[in-house]
C-alpha cells in the first residue's frame, strides 16, 4: 500500500498512531506484512505543525526504508521537540535511531 509519498517496499504505511492506526499496525504485522506508522501527537501544536512532522517523518522513512533490514516492524512518534527540526533533522535522526537499533543492512562497498 502507498500513502502519499511513500513509496517504497513496506506493506502498508499507517498514518496516525492513535486507537485505530495502532491497531490497524497491529493487525497487519499479525497477518505477516511489514508495516511502518507515523505519528504526530496534539501535543506537538495544532493541525498544521503536526501535518507537516507527519510529511517530514514520511519523507525521512521514505529515504532510510531502501536501507533497513527485512522483516522489521517500524512505528515513528514524534516528540514535542519535532516540530521545530528541520527536514535534514529528522531524517538524521530516523539513520541514527536505525543505526542504533540494529536496523540498518550492511554497507556494501
Amino acid at each position: 500500500m502507498v500513502m502519499g509519498d511513500l513509496v517504497t517496499e513496506v506493506d502498508v504505511a499507517v498514518l496516525g498512531g492513535g486507537p485505530g492506526g495502532y491497531s490497524a499496525a497491529f493487525r497487519c504485522a499479525e497477518l505477516g506484512l511489514e508495516t511502518v506508522v507515523v505519528d504526530a501527537g496534539k501535543r506537538l501544536g495544532g493541525a498544521v505543525i503536526r501535518n507537516r512532522v507527519r510529511r517530514r517523518l514520511r519523507e525521512g522513512m521514505r529515504a532510510v526504508l531502501p536501507r533497513i533490514r527485512n522483516g522489521w516492524d517500524i512505528m515513528l512518534i514524534a516528540r514535542p521537540e519535532s516540530a521545530g527540526a528541520s527536514s535534514e533533522e529528522l531524517h538524521a535522526a530516523i539513520v541514527d535511531l536505525a543505526h542504533r537499533g540494529g536496523l540498518l543492512k550492511p554497507e556494501s562497498g
